[in-house]
């Protein structure tokens, strides 16, 4: 009996032993951290161009009303209301069959003065007729051709043409109408180039320089992403990390203090602290600390926008 007492007793030894070093191995062994479910977004480089809020006026480079040189009745309406125009298209044209019926007399006339001409240079060159018999000839072939020139021009009168490149406003005369010389037709405004003119405060004038370069780069990240301290605001970048024991990798957290800048719609940009193509987290950063190991769902994650706008319900 007491052999069997004397068993018991060394089981039970034996028991709390085993039991013993188990607690105690749990107890020295490193505890592991259960990973911490997150959303993530990437440190992108992106135009980012410098702004400044201000109140101005935009005015055209060039801008005309455009008018008739000549009186007339309407016979054609080239253009459509608001519509382009190119430099030399027609946009009006006055009845100008007077000055065409004009043209061709005197361009019969023109051509009846060459050929007296050319007979008259032919005679002189015999001596047949004097000196004072030609320069009336060639006096007259000048009238003549100067008349044509004159007709030409007022039947170019009849029409008013785009002096430039720009867009037409609403048209101020009909077909069919009759207008004066001078009346305005159609205002015509050139829209590229166009004058800005705003003002800004002085404060912000040092911002500003001759050859300023309008289009900038700037890493951009969520604004969610950022965690703002009074010590300093940090973003967490996601590393992978091998166990050196086990040869598995984990993803874990690194606190990383930025330098922010300026704010647009739900993007920060970020001058210091971050390099391109860098994972981070980017909503929940209040919960985490340093060192965490973390796993990614980005399946019901936000996306940001520069311009955010509210959904309709």
């Amino acid at each position: 009996m007491w052999k069997a007492i004397a068993g018991l007793i060394v089981l039970v030894v034996l028991l709390l032993g085993i039991k013993v070093m188990q607690i105690v191995k749990m107890a020295s062994s490193p505890r592991v951290m259960p990973a911490t479910t997150v959303t993530s977004a990437v440190v992108k480089e992106e135009d980012w161009a410098p702004r400044l809020s201000a109140i101005g006026s935009v005015s055209a480079v060039q801008g005309a009303m455009l008018s008739t040189d000549l009186a007339g009745t309407v016979a054609e309406v080239k253009f459509e209301n608001g519509a382009v125009a190119k430099k030399g298209d027609v946009l009006v044209r006055l009845d100008a069959s007077s000055e065409e019926g004009q043209l061709r007399t005197a361009v019969a006339d023109l051509e009846l003065a060459r050929n007296d001409l050319a007979r008259t240079r032919d005679l002189a060159a015999r001596r047949v007729i004097s000196k004072a018999e030609l320069d009336a000839a060639e006096s007259k072939f000048k009238q003549k051709e100067g008349a044509v020139g004159n007709m030409r021009a007022m039947v170019g009168k009849k029409e008013v043409r785009a002096p430039f490149d720009g867009q037409l406003g609403i048209r101020q005369v009909n077909i069919g109408q009759m207008i004066n010389a001078g009346q305005q037709v159609v205002a015509l405004t050139a829209l590229d180039p166009v004058y800005v003119d705003f003002a800004l405060p002085q404060q912000e004038l040092s911002k500003l320089s001759a050859g300023f370069e309008v289009g900038q780069k700037a890493l951009v990240v969520p604004g969610s992403a950022i965690s703002y301290a009074p010590f300093g605001d940090s973003v967490f970048v996601i590393e992978k990390k091998k166990d050196p024991k086990t040869g598995k990798e984990s993803q874990v957290i690194r606190q990383q203090f930025v330098r922010i800048g300026e704010a647009r719609g739900d993007f920060v940009s970020i001058t210091d602290g971050l390099k391109p193509n860098e994972t981070i987290v980017s909503t929940g950063v209040f919960k985490l600390r340093n060192g965490m190991p973390v796993t990614i769902n980005n399946d019901l994650a936000p996306k940001p926008q520069v311009n955010p706008t509210p959904v309709d319900s």
